[in-house]
C-alpha cells in the first residue's frame, strides 16, 4: 500500500506554506483493517479524533478496522468511509479500497461455502408428517406477521436514520487567494442539501457541486443534507480567504 508523506518547503513565510506529497511503497502483509488500524496509530490518532476529523460515526471507522463488513451500513458506505479514511491516513485510497472489496468477496465466498456443506437427510416417519391444518395455518400467519413486522423495521429506521453525507471540496481549514470556492460531495439519494441555508441540486446519484462566493478572512461553511421527515446530517468547514496583494 502507499503511504503520502506531507513536506513542507522551506524558504516560504510562516503564513503561508506550500505542501508537496511524495509517496513511497511499503510492505503490510496484514489484512486491510490492520493496516489502517497500525497507521492511525503511528500518526497517534484515536479513533474518536478521526471520527471528529471525517465527520463519520466512530464504530463504521472501528469496523473498517476489525474487517467486521456486518456492522457497515452497505459497501456503498462502506467505500466511501474507507476513501476518506484512507486519504485521512495518508494511504492510496484507489488501493484501499480494491483490497476492501477483495477481502469482502472471500470473506463472502467462504460464507457461501459453508452453508452449502454437505448434509446426511434424516429419515423422517410417516407420523411425523402428520400435522394438524390448524398448526400449519397458525404457523402461516404468524410468518406473515413476522415479515410484515420487519419489512416495517426496516421502513422506520431509514426514515429517522440521519442521511449519509461526505464533502470531498473544500478541504477543512483550507487556505486560498480566489474569492469563489466550488463546495461539492454526495449524500443520499433522495435527501435535501443546503449549503448555509441554500438548498442545492444534487443528481440522481446525489452527488451535488455548487460555487460559493467567499469573503476575506475566515469563511464558515455549512452543508446539511435532510430526509423527508428525518434526522439531519451537518458537515461545517472553515476556508480562510487571503487575497492576492495588489
Amino acid at each position: 500500500m502507499e503511504i503520502a508523506e506531507n513536506r513542507v518547503t522551506g524558504d516560504q513565510p510562516s503564513s503561508r506554506r506550500s505542501i508537496g506529497f511524495t509517496t513511497r511503497k511499503i510492505a503490510c502483509q496484514q489484512s486491510l483493517g490492520e493496516c489502517l488500524s497500525q497507521r492511525r496509530a503511528a500518526l497517534s490518532l484515536t479513533l474518536d479524533d478521526a471520527a471528529h476529523k471525517l465527520t463519520i460515526n466512530a464504530q463504521y471507522l472501528e469496523a473498517l478496522e476489525k474487517s467486521d463488513h456486518r456492522a457497515l451500513p452497505g459497501t456503498v458506505y462502506a467505500v466511501a468511509f474507507l476513501k476518506a479514511y484512507a486519504q485521512l491516513l495518508g494511504l492510496d485510497a484507489n488501493e484501499a479500497i480494491a483490497r476492501y472489496r477483495s477481502e469482502l468477496k472471500i470473506t463472502r465466498h467462504a460464507a457461501a461455502q459453508a452453508t452449502e456443506r454437505w448434509q446426511p437427510v434424516r429419515r423422517v416417519g410417516w407420523w411425523q408428517l402428520l400435522v394438524p391444518a390448524r398448526l400449519m395455518r397458525n404457523a402461516g400467519i404468524a410468518l406473515v406477521l413476522a415479515v410484515c413486522l420487519t419489512y416495517l423495521g426496516f421502513k422506520v429506521e431509514a426514515i429517522v436514520q440521519p442521511p449519509f453525507l461526505n464533502v470531498s471540496s473544500p478541504a477543512d481549514e483550507l487556505l486560498t487567494e480566489s474569492p469563489v470556492l466550488t463546495v461539492a460531495g454526495q449524500t443520499e439519494v433522495g435527501s435535501t442539501v443546503t449549503v448555509n441555508g441554500q438548498e442545492v441540486f444534487n443528481d440522481e446519484r446525489g452527488q451535488f457541486s455548487v460555487p460559493l462566493d467567499l469573503q476575506p478572512g475566515v469563511n464558515l461553511i455549512r452543508v446539511t443534507a435532510r430526509k423527508h421527515r428525518g434526522s439531519e446530517t451537518v458537515i461545517q468547514r472553515s476556508v480562510v480567504l487571503e487575497p492576492k496583494e495588489p
